[in-house]
């Protein structure tokens, strides 16, 4: 008796990098351009600061989200300063920015994880959230949402919104311990891609 063919396929995992302080999408240039498998990948941008106009090349390429990634979903003061600089703490000491915050859309990124990755898709993150990483990353531990995170580059700004030098380290330590090298993003991102 002759046996039934089986065709086997593995799952596809599906793969997504997300860009919160997504600027106008250099980052996302530089992703694409660096990373051989980046077509595979569905992107995901935020960018609550509406005077930044993203790349208009990019804009069928990904998920735009005009919303500043935070600790809860709502609205949340954004301080905007020159040359298109912003942070949700009007106290950072770089970026000039105005003393009169303007009201933006904000998201609980854990929620967000929770919703919209799945439990074995690979995620890159990528944050250049003007001081915000400390509450956010804070938060994404205390929730485990954490754990939906493959990859983290990070661009600090502890120096710049007053966190003291050991909280700083704390962070750091805590997500290395769970495997996680917070990579400091600069213009090398991508590198090793």
């Amino acid at each position: 008796m002759p046996y039934p063919s089986f065709i086997f396929q593995a799952p596809v995992i599906k793969r997504h990098f997300i860009d919160a302080g997504a600027y106008t999408g250099d980052t996302v240039r530089l992703f694409l351009d660096k990373v051989p498998e980046a077509d595979q990948y569905e992107i995901h941008c935020f960018e609550p600061d509406l005077r930044i106009v993203f790349d208009p090349q990019l804009i069928d390429r990904v998920h735009l989200y005009p919303s500043a990634v935070w600790v809860k979903d709502g609205t949340v003061d954004l301080f905007v300063g020159k040359p298109e600089s912003s942070s949700v703490f009007g106290h950072k000491t770089t970026g000039h920015l105005s003393p009169t915050p303007i009201t933006v859309p904000c998201i609980d990124f854990s929620r967000w994880l929770d919703q919209h990755i799945g439990v074995e898709e690979k995620v890159i993150l990528k944050l250049d959230i003007e001081g915000a990483e400390y509450a956010v990353l804070n938060h994404l531990l205390k929730t485990g949402a954490i754990d939906a995170i493959s990859q983290l580059y990070v661009d600090w700004h502890w120096n710049k919104i007053g966190i003291d030098c050991h909280e700083h380290e704390a962070l750091v330590k805590k997500l290395l311990e769970l495997g996680l090298v917070a990579k400091t993003m600069h213009h090398n991102i991508m590198e090793g891609y």
